[in-house]
């Protein structure tokens, strides 16, 4: 009791280590950027088709047939998430400030940066600021929309979105342009890929923009698709001249 006694005369200590603790905890959670995740799964066509063919030639489906594990490696490829963020333009960001936290605006941006010299090896970045209808402010001064402009960033052209309106005068963007192959390395090592029963494919992405993470999933299942029917395509191809090739002989 004594020791109650004692502790509670120092009670305006505990109530500062409580104020000091909880503002802290409060600026930090203002100041983070938030998290999106996205799911979706998918089902892989094995042209064996049936587990009975898989048993009686093993090595031939091994060979010919679309296992999950590869199509896991196809998808975790480099390449192809690096087409990915070039066919959304996800390695130009447009960050703006709400409040302490910095925010990634993506398709809502009111202008979109077109770098027409893009250094795949630096990050790039300037500041556009819409000042009126026709013109934005930026690092290199004003500029007019819609212009090719000299930069020491190289030839970019400023274009109005369907999101750019008076709201948006007078507030700061900030657009960073990635090297297309960091932003991919990026988007991979935050995608998670479980295989589920024989022939499906549960996938998790987290990103900053929840378009965005959408974006990135369905796009990467488009292209994969266009991937492997221009490979079917290839292959009828080939197929095709060697048979030419045999009927002349």
């Amino acid at each position: 009791l004594d020791l109650f006694f004692y502790f509670l005369s120092y009670w305006y200590w505990f109530l500062l280590c409580v104020l000091l603790c909880g503002g802290y905890a409060a600026y930090k959670y203002a100041k983070s950027t938030f998290s999106y995740r996205a799911d979706a799964s998918i089902m892989i066509k094995d042209p064996s088709n049936t587990r009975m063919v898989a048993r009686l030639d093993s090595y031939s489906n091994l060979i010919n047939g679309t296992t999950v594990s590869n199509e896991i490696l196809q998808f975790q490829s480099k390449s192809l998430m690096s087409d990915v963020v070039r066919r959304i333009d996800a390695n130009v960001n447009y960050q703006v400030k709400d409040r302490l936290r910095t925010m990634e605006v993506y398709t809502d941006s009111p202008v979109k940066v077109v770098f027409l010299d893009p250094n795949e090896r630096e990050y790039s970045s300037l500041v556009v600021t819409p000042v009126n209808e026709n013109e934005v402010k930026t690092s290199f001064g004003t500029i007019a929309l819609n212009d090719t402009v000299s930069t020491s960033l190289g030839r970019i052209i400023i274009l109005p979105t369907s999101n750019y309106s008076q709201n948006w005068y007078h507030k700061d963007i900030n657009v960073v342009y990635s090297p297309v192959k960091d932003v991919a390395v990026g988007f991979l090592s935050h995608m998670a890929i479980r295989p589920q029963g024989d022939n499906i494919l549960k996938f998790s992405l987290q990103d900053v923009n929840r378009k965005r993470v959408v974006d990135v999933l369905n796009t990467l299942f488009d292209m994969y698709n266009e991937a492997a029917i221009e490979d079917k395509n290839q292959v009828a191809l080939n197929t095709a001249a060697f048979i030419e090739e045999r009927l002349k002989v």
